[in-house]
């Protein structure tokens, strides 16, 4: 943010990739959105539910979350090229609600107001390629931080969606849990202790292929593995897990979420 633009967190140059025509630049800038954003952000959200090839890989939110995370309840960063909004990330405070993730891995009472979902990121096809859900992640959980008592950090991710798992793993999140989530879609838990960081145990890696969905949720559900980072390209893609170094509250109640 700057003194003569308070709302400005980054700007620069984007590469676009429109179908049919050669690449361009266009100037860009990121900003901390608010409730009067609320149609753009739905905007941006339709457009991308109808880009879809595979609709499972993004379950949006409902107008009412939207709503939400563009208020005192979270936290929206949004990317603009000409005033018009090509891609947001948000955040959640779910507090008490009953889809707090931190339920999902035993948190209880007091430990759920510290918790902050990872909701949604949107990026538009053209804009792609940027690193600007990277980028906006890295705003949103920085600024997070510093204005709410943050200490757990959730998101969930269908197992197919690369590029949001990738998101998650740069900064440093690990798949805690696999498992049915909205409308039982499948879904990796990722999650993060900002206190005191989870990490993996040397040696004990796993390479798991991408579409093999029944083994990693083995790993993670029975045997008690994290995903910790991908390795491979194209369909040669794997997921990678290891013995994490301490284990997490809802393996020690055999509590089932």
């Amino acid at each position: 943010m700057t003194e003569e633009d308070p709302g400005l967190l980054e700007q620069g140059t984007l590469t676009v990739h429109r179908k049919g025509q050669p690449s361009s630049s266009e100037l860009f800038t990121m900003r901390l959105l608010g409730p009067e954003h609320f149609a753009a952000v739905a905007w941006v959200q339709e457009a991308l539910m109808a880009a879809l090839h595979n609709p499972e890989l993004y379950y949006p939110n409902p107008p009412d979350l939207l709503r939400l995370c563009l208020g005192e309840r979270g936290l929206t960063i949004g990317t603009f090229v000409d005033d018009r909004l090509i891609g947001f990330r948000s955040i959640l405070y779910p507090g008490a609600r009953e889809d707090n993730l931190g339920r999902d891995i035993g948190l209880a009472g007091d430990e759920l107001d510290q918790v902050a979902h990872l909701e949604r990121t949107v990026v538009l096809p053209p804009y792609r390629g940027n690193r600007l859900q990277i980028r906006m992640t890295g705003h949103a959980i920085r600024l997070g931080i510093a204005t709410r008592d943050v200490r757990h950090l959730f998101s969930t991710v269908a197992p197919a969606n690369v590029a949001s798992m990738a998101d998650k793993f740069t900064i440093g999140m690990l798949i805690v849990r696999t498992k049915e989530k909205y409308l039982h879609y499948t879904r990796h838990l990722f999650y993060q202790d900002l206190r005191t960081p989870l990490g993996i145990t040397a040696n004990t890696s796993r390479a798991v292929e991408l579409g093999d969905l029944a083994t990693q949720r083995q790993l993670v559900e029975v045997e008690g593995l994290v995903g910790y980072g991908l390795s491979g390209a194209d369909e040669q893609i794997r997921v990678l897990f290891a013995q994490p170094t301490r284990q997490l509250n809802w393996r020690h109640t055999n509590k089932s979420f």
